[in-house]
């Protein structure tokens, strides 16, 4: 009988780089211009957080599977009260409304807990100028609301208590309760003459195109957050329970050029793959320090292959780089100190061999 010798630990980090070779699930990707974010939440994306875990408010990252495939991992979500203004965003840089085209897309599901007027939010807003009673300030997105039936709303509310347009538009097309559907979102700043125009599909039904008032646009502070806004009038008791997966948004190439700078000197270049080699399969790290990508803390092959395919190749805007190496000599490169250490423990062992 043949007796295989005892695998080490560090010939099992080689046999793990290995098998990074293969395809693996990507945790979120970025298109070529490094505007457009796509994130399936199979990680903790680590978005900025407030007041999301107060009265009726719970919601953010969740291990859940509400929305089922493609993604069976995590999804964004949970009950968003309308107590006390809470939100969970990634942070996007600045993005101009009067210039920047915005889109978002995804699938969501919904239940909403309450008579009526109960609301959640998704889209960009400006953290500090967030406000309002009821909808929030500074805020271009969507509205869910049953009010009744439920609804999905436009919502552009540039200043609080302001004269513009609020609930723009409002849709009840195959929206049904505890169901998922399909959403997307375009804000094109130059269409309706200059004025800004929306356009909106949900769950397949025909498009829909909402006009913004003239002003609307001007009043709008430059947004800095996309993500998840609940309510903030006290003593409502009552909460929209909504989740949120493979979400597509529109970010800055600044924001985006972060990703991956683990030392902070604005590229993304060999001197932040050194860094990833050096913390290696490190356990504990806040993401985007010390080569930890994703938000899971860990610096192993899905933050290897993000920074490589997505920040550190061509195509990637300012911060790309070429790598001229195959990704099996990178790869080599991370484990290559670990392989030596386990052939010279190897050298001089042979296997056993029974007849």
């Amino acid at each position: 009988m043949f007796r295989f010798p005892k695998i080490s630990n560090c010939a099992r980090v080689l046999t793990v780089a290995v098998l990074g070779l293969m395809p693996a699930p990507v945790v979120f990707a970025l298109d070529a211009d490094n505007t457009t974010k796509t994130d399936n939440f199979d990680v903790d994306p680590q978005w900025d957080s407030f007041q999301n875990q107060t009265l009726a408010n719970n919601f953010g990252f969740t291990n859940t599977n509400t929305l089922g495939p493609p993604s069976t991992a995590g999804e964004i979500g949970g009950n968003l009260g309308r107590d006390v203004r809470g939100w969970y965003a990634d942070d996007i840089g600045e993005v101009d409304p009067s210039t920047d085209t915005l889109t978002m897309s995804g699938r969501m599901w919904l239940h909403i807990q309450g008579d009526n007027d109960t609301e959640a939010h998704i889209g960009w807003f400006d953290k500090d100028g967030l406000g309002g009673a009821n909808t929030p300030s500074q805020f271009l997105g969507f509205r869910m609301i049953k009010d009744p039936p439920y609804e999905v709303r436009v919502l552009a509310q540039p200043a609080s208590n302001s004269i513009y347009q609020t609930d723009i538009a409002q849709f009840d097309v195959n929206i049904f309760d505890s169901v998922p559907f399909d959403f997307s979102f375009t804000y094109n700043p130059t269409a309706n003459f200059n004025q800004g125009q929306v356009t909106t599909t949900i769950n397949g039904a025909p498009s829909a195109t909402v006009n913004l008032l003239p002003g609307v646009k001007d009043a709008f502070a430059n947004f800095d957050r996309f993500g998840l806004i609940g309510g903030a009038t006290l003593g409502q008791n009552r909460f929209t329970q909504m989740y949120i997966d493979n979400l597509t948004y529109t970010l800055t190439k600044a924001a985006a050029a972060e990703l991956g700078d683990f030392n902070q000197d604005g590229n993304v270049n060999d001197a932040d793959f050194s860094i990833m080699k050096s913390n290696w399969l490190t356990s504990g790290r806040v993401k985007n320090t010390l080569g930890e990508v994703t938000g899971d803390g860990v610096v192993d092959l899905k933050d290897f292959k993000l920074f490589k395919e997505t920040l550190y190749a061509p195509g990637a805007g300012a911060a790309a780089l070429s790598i001229p190496e195959p990704a099996a000599l990178t790869l080599l490169a991370i484990v290559a100190p670990f392989l030596l250490s386990w052939r010279k423990r190897s050298e001089g062992r042979i296997p056993a061999i029974n007849p």
